[in-house]
């Protein structure tokens, strides 16, 4: 089938393969048909590179930035092949002790799931969305996870696979703070696996909109986008920002 976007989407695909797409179109004037062929690409061919993680102290840190703190909506995403880590651990952090800002967590206070924690300035206000399943469902092997919020919506949510998995009522408009973190909190909270594609939106994308766009890479001037980290670079130490913003 042919999505909104523009995408191709195929079920059962088990490898990349090749196949032809015929479009005809008719009009006062006569028909036209044109063949053109195009991959497919099996769905768990996305990640290329990972950045791993130790589970000790390794860290991205993105300086903050007014560009980062949206008001109105946000969406994180990223893909994580996770193994462990602190008690609490991090895929992606905005937010500084108990100031403002969101956390996408792999597990929290020991709790073997993943969450998506939103907070007000000194923790006056907090919603937590839980993913039920455990995360033993999902160890060692790559999985996509999105969590979105709109103050408009009144909504936030979490999905696993583009799926929805859990959701919670909004809190009224973002408030965020401090440096974003990938993979631990500044060297705690640290994750012990791998993540890619980070993605970072100031729009609450629907999702169709993940499902459509999480299994390819991005252009990097989608609307709303304000962050993208491919995480493909394969060695030292800059992971580069691909987004609008550098």
């Amino acid at each position: 089938s042919i999505g909104p976007f523009g995408d191709l989407q195929a079920a059962e695909v088990a490898r990349s393969e090749v196949e032809v797409i015929r479009a005809k179109y008719t009009s006062e004037f006569g028909e036209a048909i044109a063949d053109h062929a195009v991959t497919i690409q099996d769905s768990g061919s996305i990640p290329v590179y990972g950045l791993e993680f130790d589970g000790q102290d390794d860290v991205v840190k993105v300086a903050r930035s007014a560009s980062l703190e949206p008001t109105e909506a946000l969406t994180v995403e990223c893909w994580a092949k996770g193994l462990g880590g602190a008690s609490n651990a991090v895929l992606v952090r905005k937010a500084n002790g108990a100031d403002a800002g969101f956390v996408l967590r792999w597990k929290f206070r020991g709790d073997n799931r993943v969450y998506f924690q939103l907070a007000k300035d000194n923790l006056r206000e907090e919603i937590w969305v839980v993913n039920p399943i455990s995360n033993s469902a999902y160890e060692g092997e790559w999985h996509h996870f999105a969590g979105v919020y709109s103050a408009s919506g009144n909504f936030a949510r979490l999905y696993v696979d583009g799926e929805l998995v859990a959701e919670k009522r909004g809190y009224g408009l973002l408030e965020n703070s401090g440096d974003l973190y990938f993979g631990s909190f500044n060297g705690s909270e640290a994750v012990r696996g791998q993540l890619d594609e980070v993605r970072y939106w100031t729009i609450a994308r629907s999702q169709e909109q993940i499902q459509c766009s999480m299994n390819r890479s991005l252009r990097g001037d989608e609307v709303g986008l304000v962050g993208y980290w491919r995480l493909n670079e394969g060695e030292g130490q800059d992971a580069f920002d691909a987004g609008p913003y550098g």
